[in-house]
C-alpha cells in the first residue's frame, strides 16, 4: 500500500510539473538578455530576466541625468561613456487568449507589473567654465530601480515547443532619479 501511495504521488508530481509549462529564451531590445517564464496557470505567469544593453545606447538618458544632478551645476556637459550595464527584471503577467483564425498555434496578449533594477558604470566628461574650461572626468556607479507596467503579445507554436513574443514596458524610475523610461523587446523562448 505504501508503494502505491508513493508511486501515485510521484505520478501527480510529474504530471503537474508537465502541466506547469516554463520557458527559457533570448530577448532582444532594451534590455537584451536571457528570459525565464513560468506559466502558473492558463492566465498567469511569472517572468525573470537578466540582460544588458549595447554600449552607450542610453547616452541621451545620461546626458539628461547630468543636467539634473546638482553636483554638476555650473559645469558644461561634453560626453558620457556607459559600460557594464546589467538589468534585472521580475514580473507577474496576466495572459488572455486571442481568437485568430487560420492559425495552428496560440496567440495571447498579456499585461502585468514588475520591478527592474539596473546597475551601470558611467564616465562623464565635462568642462568647468569658471576655470578656463578645465576638462574634468567623473566615474560613478549608476543604480536605477523602479516598478514597470508591461504590455505584450505572445505566439506559441502548436507542434514546436517555441514561443515568440514582443512587448513594451513603462518603468517609473524611483532611484537614481524620478523619471519614466519606455523599454521594448522581442524574443523567443523554448518551452519545456
Amino acid at each position: 500500500m505504501k508503494h502505491v501511495a508513493l508511486i501515485s504521488l510521484l505520478i501527480i508530481v510529474v504530471v503537474s510539473a508537465h502541466a506547469q509549462q516554463q520557458g527559457i529564451g533570448l530577448r532582444l531590445g532594451l534590455p537584451t538578455g536571457v528570459t525565464y517564464k513560468r506559466y502558473l496557470s492558463t492566465a498567469k505567469a511569472v517572468e525573470f530576466g537578466i540582460g544588458t544593453s549595447p554600449r552607450n545606447i542610453d547616452d541621451r538618458y545620461y546626458k539628461n541625468s547630468f543636467k539634473h544632478m546638482s553636483r554638476y551645476d555650473n559645469y558644461v556637459y561634453e560626453s558620457v561613456d556607459v559600460s557594464s550595464a546589467v538589468y534585472m527584471q521580475a514580473r507577474v503577467l496576466f495572459q488572455y487568449d486571442l481568437a485568430v483564425t487560420d492559425t495552428e498555434g496560440k496567440f495571447q496578449w498579456y499585461w502585468g507589473a514588475g520591478a527592474m533594477l539596473k546597475l551601470a558604470k558611467v564616465d562623464y566628461w565635462y568642462r568647468n567654465p569658471a576655470n578656463n574650461n578645465e576638462y574634468l572626468h567623473d566615474r560613478r556607479t549608476d543604480l536605477d530601480f523602479g516598478p514597470e507596467g508591461i504590455l505584450g503579445l505572445e505566439y506559441t507554436f502548436e507542434d514546436i515547443p517555441l514561443s515568440l513574443f514582443a512587448e513594451t514596458s513603462l518603468q517609473l524610475e524611483l532611484a537614481d532619479r524620478f523619471t519614466f523610461r519606455l523599454l521594448a523587446g522581442t524574443g523567443a523562448r523554448y518551452n519545456f
